[in-house]
């Protein structure tokens, strides 16, 4: 099946509701039950085969929200199966009913929400201006940078978790290292004594930055307001579990790579070269 971009299946939801619309009569109160009926079958089924259609990594949805997401396919997939097995007349059950009605603006709760949550989802992740990195004047780099992000994107699509948050660390250090080997070295100290003396680094890194490792690369970024605030917590969380990388600390720490410590990772690279990226 071709992908769908999540912008396509909000297209076809929002002509459905639309239409639904044009079937809601002067006999329906605030909080009626509106019962699904035959004529909307086609309609949800195409709907949940374009849902299915979306490749994974543009679903970057977390925690409730995700979760929110999987419910709505289950309640439509449900409708469906009931439509397309018993007929309208078995509509009338207590999850039909306690999930779908009509109040003023919000008719078809699972398809609205659905068509909400999708609208937070890009078309394209990670975006053309994070995979052109236009800024780096190095072309062998930016090559090899340009492979190495389109590499996490397909570990993102193929469920790699753990190969995702690894390629994404890796990327961050290569994008920090390169800013931070063209800033005045005597500045780069300076960072680095600051990021010390705030404690969020214990001791001042390598002369060499090729020798540092992620969190000195971050810190470091952080006190040169080469990355925001924003940016620098979003490092933080793709620094930690970058380290998993290492069998000995993930087993001592009981954590694992997972589809939140991807997008999380994956999140990260997003700012870091947003922050790189000279302002228009």
């Amino acid at each position: 099946m071709p992908h769908v971009l999540p912008s396509q299946v909000i297209i076809v939801i929002d002509h459905f509701i639309s239409a639904m619309h044009g079937r809601k009569t002067s006999s329906l109160s605030r909080h009626e039950v509106k019962h699904f009926t035959m004529d909307d079958l086609p309609q949800l089924s195409a709907i949940l085969r374009l849902v299915r259609g979306i490749p994974e990594n543009l679903i970057v949805l977390e925690g409730a929200a995700y979760a929110r997401y999987v419910a709505c396919i289950a309640e439509i997939e449900s409708i469906v199966m009931v439509l397309q097995q018993r007929g309208e007349s078995d509509l009338h059950t207590q999850v039909i009913q306690r999930s779908y009605y009509v109040s003023d603006d919000n008719y078809w709760i699972s398809v609205d929400d659905l068509r909400d949550l999708l609208a937070k989802c890009p078309d394209q992740y990670p975006n053309q201006e994070i995979a052109a990195l236009a800024f780096i004047d190095d072309k062998d780099l930016r090559s090899d940078l340009r492979m190495d992000i389109n590499d996490m994107e397909k570990a993102l699509v193929n469920g790699e978790w753990k190969n995702t948050t690894v390629m994404a660390g890796a990327v961050m250090e290569a994008l920090l290292l390169w800013v931070i080997q063209h800033r005045d070295p005597k500045d780069v100290q300076d960072a680095a004594l600051r990021a010390v003396n705030a404690k969020t680094l214990d001791k001042p890194p390598p002369s060499d930055p090729s020798n540092w490792g992620l969190p000195q690369f971050i810190e470091v970024a952080g006190e040169l307001k080469i990355l925001g605030s924003d940016a620098v917590k979003q490092a933080r969380l793709a620094q930690d579990f970058r380290n998993l990388i290492h069998p000995g600390r993930a087993l001592r720490k009981g954590q694992k790579c997972d589809r939140s410590t991807a997008l999380s990772a994956v999140a990260a690279v997003a700012h870091t070269v947003k922050a790189l990226t000279p302002k228009k």
